[in-house]
């Protein structure tokens, strides 16, 4: 084998190949033992699976017409947003696209469709959502169900103390008001949670808890505060 090496190192560039016949008799891994290898181009189903492409991140876009576009580069889709010639960038489809078959690999787990999945949702008729789908995808059919909580995450403290309104007049805020958004007050009798504050932080909206999209405006000095709502806050699903 080291003499092969050597003898194929000293061979000029210009030789001219000559075919050879012995390819049939010889077994690969008796004579030379060298590693099979599929490159990235020919897109076979070991590097589909592992996610080995050898490809570039493309990005595939929706026009205005509901019409897909060539995928491109995650900087042109941007350019194209910021153009208005593209409507939604298809991103999360994208990197599920290339990390699910390493997901699949690494945790020797089993995999489904989209198609199967509504499939199966509409046939058992219920509404699309999270909790559905995962229902669905696990095989349920009249089986009694938990009560879903809706889970929301703020954070405890903002970097930022007010937001670019790109291009408009910014609201300068010089500080950091009492109330954040998140928080449960008590307005009168009833509690209800803040969305935000404004008017130098004199006055604060209020969401309902009881009555459905119903906002408020209140003075600050007319409300208590009951709990912080940072961190992580819980909530039954639909309430």
């Amino acid at each position: 084998m080291q003499k092969l090496l050597i003898e194929f190192k000293n061979t000029p560039e210009n030789t001219p190949q000559v075919l050879c016949s012995v390819s049939e008799v010889l077994n690969r891994e008796e004579t030379l033992n060298v590693p099979y290898k599929v490159l990235a181009d020919n897109s076979s189903d070991e590097d589909l699976h592992s996610g080995r492409s050898g490809q570039d991140l493309r990005v595939p876009v929706i026009n205005m017409h509901k019409q897909p576009l060539m995928p491109t580069t995650p900087r042109k889709a941007r350019i194209f947003l910021k153009q208005k010639k593209a409507k939604q960038t298809l991103k999360s489809a994208t990197f599920m696209n290339i990390v699910r078959w390493r997901l699949v690999n690494t945790l020797k787990c089993a995999w489904t469709y989209g198609y199967i999945t509504k499939h199966d949702r509409i046939k058992m008729k219920l509404e699309k959502s999270h909790v559905n789908d995962a229902f669905v995808i696990a095989g349920g059919t009249t089986q009694s169900r938990s009560v879903p909580y809706m889970t929301t995450q703020t954070r405890r403290n903002n970097r930022s103390i007010q937001t670019n309104r790109k291009g408009f007049k910014p609201a300068i805020r010089r500080q950091r008001y009492k109330l954040q958004p998140g928080d449960l007050v008590k307005y009168i009798k009833y509690l209800f949670r803040v969305k935000g504050v404004f008017n130098y932080g004199k006055w604060v909206r209020l969401i309902s808890l009881t009555k459905a999209n119903k906002i408020i405006n209140v003075n600050i000095k007319k409300v208590e505060l009951v709990k912080y709502g940072k961190g992580i806050q819980f909530k039954k699903d639909g309430n």
